[in-house]
């Protein structure tokens, strides 16, 4: 099949935010798929973050069993302006852009996937033009693009889209809320790892590569430094139990508009890192946390659960298809003082922690790329 796949982003060096996106994309076309992408290019983003602006148009290759494929990249200059008032009119404005950049393209296109339902939006009316399949994977944290959408929008991609692939029951629930769609079109596949990267490796090894000490109780967080994914309780957490012992990795980033950078004594390591490398910074630690506030279904979660973390995350509705006590101990995010004895158990009780790791890795066996795309396919062509 020729697919579009249309994303919000798509990873690039020194920004590698939607990585997962990249993973479904490359496994497509490690199973024989012709795929082009189209993920518009933000002038205001870049500017904002100080990022270099990419060509329009690149191709780029994966290999797999000593073959090629070609993977085909559209990333169109856009101006957004955030959630603000003219937020409406530069959607539509994005919209026009990317439909424009797509009829260019001089093959016929056979299916649509857009990942999220804002990218759904700037592809509809392409795909309705060409007679395209449509299909939609609902990952979000929130699904917001329905408060500037429009009735209209709302209305025709419940019609026209074949069908929705749903990171959660939750995200599946709020998708047809919304209106956006209806149960039967929905299947839900929790996001998935690769197991190339992704695995159980020698922790005492990977501790004297980065330098990290090698008797000390190790917490690892991964997501952006802000409110949602709760760094900063954690560090409060942290601070509040102040046992010298217990030493904390941050891998991430702070977000535009938040001030709080965590400062908790036990430190070892905070800031970016690029993807390919996470799992060996997982693979140091000996427990993951996790107090966020709202997702789809969290990438973060599953890859430490590749790695053999128990978890340490919240009791809400986007966490049920992956955790539950056997392998996670499952709190208000909010309350810090719940997330300080969540440590605590676990820093006084090695076996359990060696149970959960055990129970993360049993669960994660059915969360691998390859099965999630199989599975991503074999809906599309039953449904298309």
């Amino acid at each position: 099949m020729n697919i579009l796949v249309s994303a919000p982003e798509y990873p690039r060096p020194g920004a590698p935010y939607t990585a997962f996106i990249r993973e479904v994309v490359e496994e497509m076309a490690r199973q024989g798929h012709q795929i082009t992408v189209v993920a518009p290019q933000s002038i205001t983003t870049n500017l904002k973050r100080k990022l270099s602006f990419l060509p329009q148009e690149y191709t780029y290759n994966v290999e797999h069993n000593g073959n090629i494929y070609k993977i085909q990249v559209l990333r169109p200059y856009v101006i957004t302006v955030g959630e603000g008032r003219f937020v409406a009119q530069s959607a539509k404005l994005c919209r026009w852009i990317v439909c424009k950049a797509l009829d260019k393209l001089n093959f016929k296109i056979d299916v649509v996937y857009s990942h999220f339902w804002s990218s759904a939006y700037n592809v509809l009316p392409f795909a309705q033009k060409i007679n395209a399949s449509f299909f939609v994977a609902s990952g979000e944290d929130v699904i917001n693009m329905i408060k500037w959408s429009g009735k209209d929008f709302v209305s025709q991609v419940c019609e026209y889209t074949k069908g929705v692939i749903c990171v959660s029951t939750k995200n599946k629930n709020e998708s047809v809320n919304l209106g956006l769609t209806v149960p039967i079109k929905c299947i839900i596949l929790p996001n998935a790892v690769n197991p190339q990267y992704f695995y159980k490796q020698d922790k005492w090894k990977l501790r004297k590569k980065y330098g990290f000490p090698q008797d000390a109780f190790i917490i690892a967080f991964c997501g952006r430094f802000n409110n949602r994914k709760g760094v900063m309780r954690l560090n409060d957490a942290l601070s509040m139990i102040n046992n010298p012992n217990i030493k904390a990795i941050l891998i991430g980033s702070l977000v535009e508009n938040e001030r709080s950078i965590p400062n908790y004594s036990g430190i070892i390591h905070m800031g970016q890192v690029e993807h390919d490398v996470i799992a060996e910074y997982l693979n140091c630690a000996d427990i993951f946390v996790s107090p966020t506030l709202a997702e789809g279904c969290s990438n973060s979660i599953v890859e430490a659960m590749a790695c053999g973390l128990p978890i340490i995350s919240s009791d809400l509705p986007f966490n049920h298809d992956i955790l539950d006590n056997k392998n996670s101990i499952l709190l208000d995010p909010m309350e810090v003082n719940e997330i300080a004895l969540a440590i605590q158990k676990l820093y006084n009780n090695r076996e359990l922690v060696r149970q959960m790791g055990q129970e993360s890795l049993n669960r994660v066996k059915g969360l691998n790329i390859y099965d999630r795309v199989s599975k991503i396919l074999a809906f599309i062509t039953l449904c298309k």
